[in-house]
């Protein structure tokens, strides 16, 4: 058993709240403006939000208390001895974060695995409240699947719990963008260097909408290495972006 220090106790309170407050400051944002650019023009019903709330406060706690567990059990150790630590530790958890999701995204679009999935593909219109909604085993599965990849990279080379946590801060962050039905890019980001590897919230609102393609969340890295995304994106991205949002999600551009 490893003693906990301070710092670890404050980041995981922060882990323990953070995507909830980004839902908070999202909304608090665009309550305030005069115009929304949805990608689709439709609005969840009462009952999913109150189902994906619900879901939000069972599956909150996942992440802060796996990383606890692996810290206190020793099978997760890190140093903070310099800046560049940190810095590489945050990058290897983004192109690990991404694989991990992308491949246990699609895996679980499977007929073998899609009754751990389904619960959050009940939002077929995204919301920033969507992020937070998973069912508790696919929360624990994809959870594990950082938490452990971290755990064993620590044991071979310098490995720091503040990039873990300041990744997974971010990770909140564009999760609730990428799922918030929202596009606040203009319409020729998609052409932009920036744009071809970052997606913009129009790339997950349509997988929600169309149920398949499109599994990356940051980037569309490994949905064009893999072939598995939809090519009419820019033109959605489009109409978004010139507040002209898709009225029905079977509506193609």
């Amino acid at each position: 058993m490893e003693e906990l220090e301070t710092y670890h106790i404050v980041w995981l309170i922060i882990l323990l709240f953070a995507n909830h407050m980004f839902i908070y400051l999202f909304n608090l944002r665009t309550d305030k403006q005069e115009v929304v650019k949805k990608v689709y023009g439709l609005e969840p019903g009462a009952e999913q939000l109150k189902e994906e709330f619900r879901n939000s406060l069972i599956t909150a706690p996942i992440h802060p208390l796996l990383i606890l567990l692996f810290v206190s059990m020793g099978w997760l150790t890190t140093s903070e001895k310099n800046l560049s630590t940190v810095i590489t530790s945050f990058f290897v958890m983004f192109w690990w974060t991404e694989f991990w999701f992308y491949a246990s995204h699609r895996a679980m679009h499977t007929k073998w695995l899609i009754g751990i999935h389904k619960e959050h593909h009940r939002s077929y219109i995204t919301n920033p409240m969507t992020a937070a909604s998973f069912s508790l085993i696919e929360k624990t599965i994809f959870t594990l699947g950082i938490v452990g990849f971290a755990s064993i990279y620590s044991h071979y080379l310098p490995f720091s719990f503040n990039g873990l946590c300041i990744y997974y801060v971010f990770y909140f962050a564009v999760t609730v963008l990428g799922h918030s039905n929202v596009e606040f890019r203009n319409a020729r980001y998609p052409f932009s260097l920036m744009g071809y590897f970052i997606n913009a919230p129009s790339y997950h609102a349509m997988h929600h909408a169309r149920y398949v393609k499109n599994y990356g969340l940051v980037t569309s890295v490994f949905d064009r290495l893999f072939g598995t995304r939809w090519n009419d994106y820019e033109k959605v991205l489009e109409r978004a972006a010139n507040g002209k949002p898709l009225e029905k999600l079977s509506e193609r551009p």
